[in-house]
């Protein structure tokens, strides 16, 4: 009354015999393609144990050395990986100005092209008192002299300099401070 399910739906059932046979033949199979696969790589050691010329004791060497460096290359990268999300990669903007060795290790620094900030420098002009021949306008010029103290050019600019120096004396600024500023 009651029949095999796997025969109502076609498909055969294994004897043991069949099914043993059908085992032997898939390992026959994988142990040809993992053969292939050792003695075709280019990964080291992998052909040595595949060679039908080697004696047991050799291939079984190379077959403990190669799970040993898969076991090592394994627990490497799982540490790395434990030591990565403990310790995620942190981005910071920071913009004061300190030296390079205070900063840990690796870094990034991205500095910008302009090392005078003109509304920056407005607001302190606004604050400071000028000689009467000279304009905001052109203190605002003569601070673009300030780079010049970084990074100088061959052109000179003593007396614009000078000038600069006068005022910022006349206002108790030191060229220091107004870098900070």
């Amino acid at each position: 009354m009651y029949r095999n399910s796997s025969a109502t739906r076609g498909i055969p059932t294994l004897s043991m015999s069949n099914r043993s046979r059908w085992v032997n033949t898939c390992l026959k199979n994988v142990r040809g393609w993992g053969k292939e696969f050792c003695l075709q790589t280019a990964q080291h050691g992998f052909k040595y144990i595949a060679l039908p010329r080697e004696c047991l004791i050799e291939r079984l060497l190379w077959l403990v050395v190669i799970i040993i460096s898969l076991v090592t290359s394994l627990y490497c990268i799982w540490t790395s990986l434990q030591i990565h999300y403990q310790n995620p990669t942190i981005t910071v903007i920071d913009t004061v100005h300190r030296p390079i060795f205070n900063f840990n290790f690796p870094t990034i620094a991205i500095c910008s092209i302009n090392k005078v900030h003109k509304s920056k420098a407005r607001r302190l002009i606004g604050n400071m008192t000028l000689p009467p021949e000279m304009t905001p306008d052109q203190l605002l010029e003569d601070f673009k002299l300030l780079t010049e103290l970084i990074d100088p050019r061959e052109k000179e600019f003593t007396p614009q300099l000078a000038r600069l120096q006068q005022i910022m004396d006349g206002n108790n600024i030191s060229i220091e401070e107004l870098m900070k500023k």
